[in-house]
């Protein structure tokens, strides 16, 4: 955003807009997967996807990479990966938002992991799996159509979304009932994925840009480490308690999701729009 327009307003609209091609995209070959699958067979849906897959890397080759991250003198390899761990580690103002990036991306990762449990362990019928899934995929689209118009660092608005986010994840451990259940994770999975949205931009607002990759790569790989214990734990819940029991996780991530998210956005002023530093400076000031 900044190399393009020369500044980062528009980020989260931007991001926004590539959410709902997603959704789309992703809702299209739910519905279609299962009406071809239902026609021919799974197995032939695996064979299918090898032309999208080859249209991919023919979009990859085309793409042009960013420089700006590039203005500053090169560094080896070694000294930017501390860089970045210290960065990820050590810096005050940024802990708050590597840890809701990695919570906002566990419990997103665990409801579409494990969220068909609730359909196996209601005995929904099998063609329902079909529109359920093309329902969770849909959030990523009217997630990107409301981050860029939703003030999220308002208090009326992390009101409203911390309460439908708690009372959402409640419904998972306390329904029984395959509709309400349904809508529990979709609501959860918008809200969460439009917490998501906001505090990307924080993340990428509160680095430079000659680490910033390397920070949300970092990140990222923060995220899978937690979300591997916390899955076997959720899933000995579930063998031996039910999914139900197994919920309450869900809840009480949530909850810290919500606590971190409201703290945050009372400091937003403070943890946005960290000035760029070249690399020499970033290195010597040893962020």
């Amino acid at each position: 955003m900044l190399e393009e327009t020369g500044d980062s307003d528009l980020y989260q609209k931007r991001i926004g807009r590539v959410h709902v091609i997603d959704s789309i995209s992703l809702v299209t070959s739910s519905l279609a997967g299962g009406w071809l699958a239902e026609l021919t067979s799974p197995r032939l849906m695996y064979f299918l996807s090898i032309p999208f897959a080859a249209l991919s890397i023919v979009f990859y080759l085309r793409f042009r990479e960013p420089r700006l991250h590039r203005a500053g003198e090169a560094i080896p390899l070694r000294r930017q990966l501390s860089v970045t761990f210290r960065t990820i580690t050590q810096r005050g103002r940024l802990l708050p938002i590597v840890a809701l990036t990695v919570l906002t991306a566990l419990v997103l990762q665990v409801v579409f992991e494990f969220g068909p449990l609730w359909l196996v362990a209601l005995a929904v019928p099998a063609i329902l799996y079909g529109p359920y899934w093309a329902g969770l995929m849909s959030t990523f689209g009217f997630a990107g159509l409301l981050a860029g118009r939703l003030r999220m660092d308002r208090p009326a608005t992390l009101g409203v979304i911390a309460v439908l986010s708690i009372a959402a994840s409640l419904m998972l451990s306390t329904s029984r009932d395959f509709i309400v259940v349904a809508l529990a994770q979709i609501v959860l999975a918008l809200l969460v994925v439009m917490a998501g949205i906001y505090v990307s931009r924080l993340l990428h607002d509160a680095v430079p840009s000659t680490i910033r990759a390397g920070v949300a790569s970092g990140t990222s790989t923060i995220s899978w480490i937690i979300f591997l214990p916390f899955s076997l734990v959720f899933g000995v819940i579930s063998k031996h308690h039910g999914v139900h029991s197994a919920g309450w996780m869900i809840t009480v991530t949530v909850v810290l999701v919500m606590v971190i998210l409201i703290r945050l956005a009372r400091r937003h002023p403070e943890t946005a729009a960290l000035e760029d530093l070249p690399a020499p400076a970033l290195a010597g000031a040893g962020v």
